[in-house]
Order: structure tokens, then sequence, then C-alpha cells
């Protein structure tokens, strides 16, 4: 058996503490080969990555440790509340390493918080950094049948500016097309697979909200054939596309459960949560 790994399954390998990291490294014992794909790192690069960027860039601003907290607490009033979550995580991933480090240098008590504050800034520019490199190295092969950002314009690695801020940018691939990906005939080429995925999502009792942008996605890509699908609904059709992605007989990795059980079972692919 081989085992697929989707966005969250990657996230935990690569961003969460000991504890994620060995419960997924548990799951891929058990395979043969382990997946995943260009259009998972597309995600993770617009998503999660982009969340520490942003944290990492409001800490070079921010005098102490206290003020990146009180700047992550502000988010929850924001229309980007979402990016809560990431932040947080980043935050308390690390904070009982940085804590125990800045008393151990016997810093003044008036100095402990922006000390911890560039000890925070540390592990942050080192997950950031270590990403591009670390996302092959966890699995045996990364596939790319969506060939996501890979003409015309392509997906790159954050970098570092003169002012020692990271730069993550992330073009709209609309402006490329069309011919920048191949997700339109990755959908075309799995008519039914998508009419069953619309079928299975049309009959949920009470889908979240992500699920009806995903429904409405899908119908509205599969309506016009003949187009090239706009980022947009490519992005709401996210979960879909990767699990068309998966190999046949790769069982797909993942601890977003909720979303994923209804799209193998529709897909008729094996699913592992952990």
């Amino acid at each position: 058996m081989d085992g697929f790994l989707e966005t969250t399954a990657m996230v935990d390998l690569i961003f969460k503490d000991k504890t994620a990291r060995n419960r997924v490294q548990s799951v891929l014992s058990s395979y043969q080969t382990t997946y995943t794909s260009q259009y998972v790192r597309m995600e993770i690069k617009r998503g999660v990555l982009q969340y520490y960027v942003a944290l990492y860039n409001k800490s070079i601003e921010c005098k102490n440790l206290t003020e990146v907290i009180e700047y992550i607490q502000t988010i929850s009033y924001t229309p980007q509340r979402n990016r809560l979550g990431a932040l947080f995580g980043a935050l308390t991933m690390s904070y009982e390493r940085i804590a125990r480090r800045s008393v151990g240098v016997g810093a003044p008590a008036n100095q402990i918080t922006t000390i911890q504050k560039k000890l925070f800034e540390g592990i942050l520019r080192a997950k950031i950094k270590q990403f591009w490199a670390s996302f092959a190295k966890q699995v045996n092969v990364v596939l790319d049948p969506a060939e996501c950002y890979k003409h015309k314009y392509t997906l790159k690695p954050p970098v570092m500016t003169p002012e020692g801020r990271f730069d993550n940018a992330l073009e709209n691939c609309d402006k490329y097309k069309s011919g920048i990906c191949r997700v339109r005939q990755l959908l075309n080429g799995n008519q039914a697979g998508v009419a069953a995925i619309i079928k299975t999502l049309n009959a949920l009792p009470d889908p979240d909200a992500e699920t009806q942008k995903r429904r409405r996605a899908l119908k509205e890509v599969m309506r016009l054939k003949n187009r090239d699908v706009p980022r947009r609904e490519c992005w709401h059709s996210g979960d879909a596309v990767i699990a068309l992605e998966s190999p046949a007989g790769a069982e797909i990795v993942t601890h977003n459960c909720k979303h994923f059980t209804p799209l193998c079972q529709a897909l008729g692919k094996p699913l592992r949560c952990y």
C-alpha cells in the first residue's frame, strides 16, 4: 500500500511540533511509497507559509514578544481572522523553548520579552527558509498532474529582502492564462469522478461554508468545460483537485477527515485519517 499526503499532513510534518510529526511519521512507516503534489506545495505557500511570513515581518517591527502577541490578537477582529490558528500555533509551538532560553541567558527582567522576540524570530526564520527544501524530503515522489504554476510563472520559495523581511509573493495565475497549468485537463479527464463528488456533496445534510464553495466551484468549472479554470474556482476546488491527483490505490493521509471523507467516498479512494 502507498500513501498520498494532502496539505494538512504535510503541514504537520514541516511546521508542527515533534508530537504532531511523530503522529504522521508513524502512519507513513506502513507505506511502500509516499507521495504528495506540487498543488499541495502551492496551498501551503499561499496558506500556512504566508501566515508565518506575515508574522515574521510583523515581529521585526515589534519591540518585544508582548507586542507580537497583541498583533496576533488583533487579527481575530479582522477579515484575516482565519490566520489566527496558524499564528497562535507558531507561537505556542516554540514558546516553552524560547522562554527557557531567555531565562537561561540571565537577562534583566525588563529585557526578557525583547530577547524572547528575537528567539521567536529565529525559529520562524528557520521554518520559513527550510520549507522549500524540506517539502520534497518528506515523501518519495512529488507529483504534478495539475502542473501547478509550472509554465509562464513558476512557484518560487520566499526570499529575504534587503530590509530584512520575507517576500512570499504569489502572482495571480489568471494573468498568465491560458497555458500556465493543466487543472482544466485534469478535471476534464476525470469528469465521472467530478460528477460523483458533486453528487456526494449535494447529498450532505449540513455542508459547511468551505464545502458549499467547493460544490459551487466544481459545478461552475464543469459547466464551462472549454474555458480555463479561474484561480478563485481552482482554489475553492482545492481538496477535490488533490483527491483527484492521488494515485489509484494510494491512501490519502490527512487529519482533515471532515472534508476528505466525502471526497474519497465519491471517488472510491482509500482514506487514512489520523
